[in-house]
């Protein structure tokens, strides 16, 4: 799987997931630029776009400071309840607190907990290799660069994974 690059600034050479973990705070500056309407170069608009697809965005306040809302979603769910729950969240906050709405108002309908962790909305489907984790469908997983979002194991490859016993369309029930 081809890793996409950062080409200029201070991380220019390396890819996307490897910035991503190794430092958040450059994230949040790139997001903060974006969300400022600051003209972003292609490479760190798409950056940009790997950060919020991945990882949702980052916290720049709060006990959570300097970490990706879906760790904080994800290990600390009573946090991102009491977020969704503020009336008038302050500034820094919005953008989490508008996260963790969206994936509040889609999770209803997720009852076997198989919803990608990544765009929310499709089923699971793939595995990452050779880790094994199991958390995004095929789509979102084939744009993760780098590492597994879980573990952080290098990602060689993905694998499409069916849920035996699933009813796949055309299938005649």
């Amino acid at each position: 799987m081809a890793q996409v690059m950062i080409r200029c600034g201070k991380h220019a050479g390396r890819p996307f997931g490897d910035v991503a973990a190794t430092d958040p705070w450059y994230c949040a500056w790139v997001l903060r630029e974006k969300a400022d309407g600051t003209k972003l170069s292609r490479d760190l608009g798409s950056f940009a776009k790997y950060i919020q697809d991945v990882h949702g965005g980052v916290l720049e306040v709060g006990k959570h400071r300097g970490r990706y809302f879906r760790d904080v979603v994800r290990e600390d769910p009573e946090y991102g309840q009491w977020v969704a729950s503020l009336e008038n969240p302050g500034k820094p906050m919005i953008p989490f607190h508008e996260y963790v709405n969206r994936r509040q108002r889609r999770r209803p309908c997720d009852t076997r907990g198989d919803t990608c962790s990544i765009c929310l909305d499709r089923t699971i489907g793939s595995a990452f290799i050779p880790c094994g984790h199991q958390a995004a469908c095929v789509e979102c997983a084939r744009r993760v660069e780098g590492t597994c979002p879980i573990c952080r194991e290098p990602i060689a490859d993905v694998l499409q994974t069916f849920l035996a016993g699933a009813s796949h369309s055309g299938d005649s029930s």
